[in-house]
Parts: structure tokens; C-alpha cells; sequence
């Protein structure tokens, strides 16, 4: 296989590619492994691709982690629901995951727990409501949006924006 020089595929990840190409090259020459199987070719075809883009641009895989679609359908299920009486085990239920695991990769992308996330979000709309001065008191933005007291609902929101609620309002 010849290659530009400038791709600089003779060490490092560049060199485990082109092992990885060879090994494929040698199993293709011989009886055809996958004909029957175009998912697999398929497949196969995209991770040497993918694998070729990360060995000669490593700066590819440098950006910030895609959002994985069970975090994905939990954070959009909050966003559009947050005034919901959501559990640890509703949300995993959605994500299709254990508790446990949907914590981890909370954590993991988004740095906080999914309750966490549920608070933030229910902070940034019971937020709004009290500056959009909607004619509601604060107990009521508070029961609006889930929270189930007005004075953990107080707390949370002075820890969050440093003044109360009653103070944003003024």
C-alpha cells in the first residue's frame, strides 16, 4: 500500500492502522470471509475508515465526547418535562440502562448526576418565571416547576444564583 508521505503512518496510531489494513488484506485473499454478510463489510469498512481518519488526524478525536443517546433521550425527556415527578429509576427506565450505569455516564458527560441535571433545569425555568414577573409567587413557581417545598426550593435556588428568590423578584 503506498501513501502520501505527509500522512505519517509509520508509527504510533498510523502504524497500528496499517497493521490492522494489512491483517484485513491478508483474510480477504482467501476465502471470502464476509460475502454472505454485507452488515459486517459494512461495518468493517467504516471502522478502517474511521480508524485511518483518527491515525492520520489525531486531532479528530481531540473535541468534546458525542452525547450518548441514553443521556440524550434523558436530558430531552427533562427539558420537556421537568415539572415531572421524575425518579432515578424513571429516568433509567427511559435511557434503557441500570440506575446505576445512567449515573455513571451522567457523570461522565455531563458532570453532575441526572437529579442534579433535573434541578438545573428546574432552577433555569423557576428562574424565569420569577424574573418574567409571570404574577405567580415564588411557592407557586416552586410547585410549578416540582419542587416540592418552597423552602428546599429557596435554598436550592440561593446555593444556585447566590440570592433568594425573593430578591431576584424585587
Amino acid at each position: 500500500m503506498v501513501l502520501p508521505e505527509q500522512l505519517g503512518l509509520d508509527g504510533g496510531l498510523g502504524r497500528d492502522w496499517r497493521r490492522l489494513v494489512g491483517g484485513l488484506a491478508g483474510q480477504l485473499r482467501g476465502p471470502q470471509l464476509f460475502a454472505d454478510q454485507p452488515v459486517v463489510r459494512e461495518q468493517l469498512a467504516g471502522a478502517v475508515a474511521a480508524g485511518f481518519l483518527l491515525a492520520s488526524c489525531p486531532d479528530l478525536g481531540s473535541g468534546p465526547a458525542p452525547r450518548p443517546r441514553a443521556i440524550g433521550r434523558v436530558v430531552d425527556a427533562i427539558r420537556d418535562d421537568p415539572a415531572r415527578a421524575w425518579t432515578a429509576a424513571d429516568m433509567a427506565g427511559l435511557a434503557g440502562t441500570s440506575v446505576r450505569r445512567l449515573q455513571e455516564g451522567f457523570r461522565e458527560w455531563a458532570g453532575c448526576s441526572p437529579t442534579e441535571h433535573l434541578v438545573g433545569v428546574r432552577l433555569q425555568r423557576a428562574s424565569a418565571d420569577i424574573e418574567g414577573d409571570t404574577g405567580l409567587s415564588v411557592s407557586e413557581v416552586a410547585a410549578r416547576w416540582g419542587f416540592s417545598s418552597a423552602s428546599r426550593f429557596a435554598a436550592a435556588y440561593r446555593r444556585h444564583y447566590g440570592c433568594a428568590p425573593s430578591e431576584t423578584r424585587r
